[in-house]
């Protein structure tokens, strides 16, 4: 099965049908066992039980996602990717749609073993729905190649480099069955390249997971409050945080933006005056994007 790009996942199966020309998407225990002998990421996976008949709806995953994402933006598009090992979020677009999982007879993948990953396209950036057994902890990873990541307050920065602004956000990690329960998750940053580790569920059923990458660029221009420190205030940062406190609380704002602001702040400054740059704090927050504050280094 070849593409013009390999776009990479680590576990999931699925097979589609067409009523009407309407695609209808369906995910079974039958699929998900055809693969489970599978070795990942230093796991030996067993292959689970294969349950006929026993149908997980694409509507059950779309409540699921509904569910557990934070302010969504509208939908622009979707598509079924093929998805091996680990996914290059910078190749996702030149990936196109496969037609694997279409069949009729809804036969594709149920022995092949392949892998998809459903793609989700949204005004304020991209969705990646995985879908996985339940039965095994499993990990998804996601490459940005050359880009430096950074945890904040559960959410993940993607920088260009250290200090610099980032050009993204991706949402808290979150995981649930599709018997409704939540299950355990985390991020955890290798270098480039985000994974996102997911235990068993409790009772065995499939798990949904996604990361929601935000563009910090939204709707073509950027989101957000800017407060951007003069050159001499950035010097007095960069000697200690105690002044971007001062500053940052004086102004009036909330504790969680002095909080988030400040963190790290003396590092930031100092990178920004030896490259004859300011000190600036964005704030984020709203209808369609994360509460989060963050520092970087900027033009004054």
């Amino acid at each position: 099965m070849a593409l013009t790009q390999t776009l990479k996942l680590q576990y999931l199966s699925a097979y589609s049908i067409f009523f009407g020309g309407k695609m209808n998407f369906f995910f079974s225990h039958k699929l998900i066992a055809s693969a489970s002998a599978i070795v990942l990421s230093g796991y030996c996976v067993s292959p689970a039980v294969a349950v006929e008949n026993d149908l997980i709806s694409n509507d059950v995953v779309q409540k699921i996602v509904e569910e557990n994402t934070m302010s969504p933006a509208s939908i622009t598009n979707q598509k079924w990717i093929e998805a091996n090992d680990e996914i290059d979020i910078q190749e996702v677009d030149e990936i196109q749609q496969t037609n694997e999982v279409v069949s009729e007879q809804a036969e594709i993948l149920t022995t092949t073993g392949e892998r998809f990953a459903q793609v989700i396209d949204r005004e304020d950036g991209r969705q990646i729905i995985t879908l996985s057994p339940g039965d095994h902890d499993q990990e998804f990873r996601f490459n940005f190649e050359g880009a430096f990541l950074e945890e904040k307050d559960g959410y993940i920065l993607v920088r260009p480099e250290q200090f610099e602004e980032p050009y993204q956000i991706i949402d808290p990690a979150w995981a649930q069955d599709t018997n409704g329960e939540k299950v355990d998750t985390h991020y955890e940053i290798v270098g480039d390249t985000l994974v996102q580790h997911v235990n068993a569920s409790a009772t065995g059923t499939p798990v949904v997971a996604d990361p929601y990458i935000r563009d910090v660029y939204g709707w073509g221009k950027k989101i957000g409050q800017e407060l951007v420190f003069t050159k001499d205030e950035t010097s007095m940062v960069a000697i200690g945080a105690s002044y971007c406190t001062g500053k940052v609380t004086g102004m009036g704002l909330g504790p969680w933006i002095v909080k988030g602001a400040c963190a790290g702040a003396s590092a930031v400054a100092t990178h920004a005056a030896n490259t004859g740059r300011c000190f600036t704090i964005r704030a984020l927050g709203g209808k369609y994007s994360p509460n989060i504050v963050f520092p970087y280094a900027t033009r004054c």
